[in-house]
């Protein structure tokens, strides 16, 4: 009689314990359930980072992994922090941003550290700063920044304004990204800035841009009147690109000071 009622209470135990994880993973949801995103390496940049920020998401740790010199991990195009690598792929689309859990937010304060810290500077690869399909949380102030370095935020989701007013880097990179405001006046670019692939922002400034500066207009949502884009860029245009279809917004595809 011991061991039956023994036996009995057992299988009590264990009913009531699969029903309290049943009740838990009913409460806090099934995005909660999802596995934690593998481990990387550690690097001399994340750590530098890690002791400023604290805790890193997956993605600041992508981007920091990548943009570290002393590693070998850099890849020809930027890493995705989503499932998919392709560019296209859905869950890379910020259109689709709501979606994304808190490992894929990248602080901004981050950024402009890692271009402002003299000992954060150092280590960054002449690759540059990269990485897609992210959020970035918090406004950029990247006014005065000045790096050999560029800035790829490649399908963001940028829900604040950057600034990148009288900065001088090698390159700016939004290609496919959703953008609050970007400013970029007397902005010093050695590559250009590029701004293509279905770019949208609701509010773009480029003025005073140094000669011969490039700046790429090609997103689908973002194409403003020629005469707007003399006015708010300050560029003169010199009419539709070779080889491309002629349109009245065609000719914005490339532009040259």
């Amino acid at each position: 009689m011991a061991s039956l009622g023994h036996s009995r209470s057992f299988r009590w135990a264990a009913v009531v314990a699969t029903e309290a994880m049943l009740v838990t993973s009913l409460l806090v949801g099934p995005g909660s359930l999802a596995a934690a995103p593998p481990a990387l390496p550690s690097s001399p940049l994340m750590r530098l980072a890690s002791a400023k920020f604290g805790d890193l998401t997956h993605c600041e740790q992508q981007m920091l992994l990548d943009a570290d010199a002393t590693t070998t991990a850099h890849t020809p195009y930027p890493k995705s922090c989503g499932p998919n690598p392709k560019f296209e792929d859905p869950s890379n689309d910020p259109g689709n941003a709501a979606e994304w859990d808190h490992q894929r937010e990248i602080r901004a304060d981050l950024i402009r550290w890692i271009f402002v810290d003299r000992n954060a500077a150092q280590l960054v690869d002449p690759i540059g700063v990269r990485a897609m399909g992210a959020r970035v949380v918090g406004p950029a102030d990247m006014v005065d920044v000045r790096q050999p370095f560029g800035l790829w935020l490649i399908r963001f989701k940028i829900p604040e304004p950057m600034s990148f007013d009288f900065a001088d880097m090698l390159a700016l990179v939004f290609s496919g990204s959703h953008a609050a405001g970007i400013s970029g006046g007397g902005v010093h670019l050695h590559n250009g800035a590029y701004l293509d692939q279905s770019f949208q922002s609701s509010a773009l400034v480029f003025r005073q841009l140094a000669n011969r500066q490039r700046l790429q207009l090609c997103g689908k949502s973002f194409q403003p009147r020629r005469e707007a884009v003399r006015r708010s860029v300050g560029l003169r245009t010199a009419g539709p690109l070779p080889g491309r279809r002629t349109s009245p917004r065609a000719d914005l595809a490339e532009l040259r000071l």
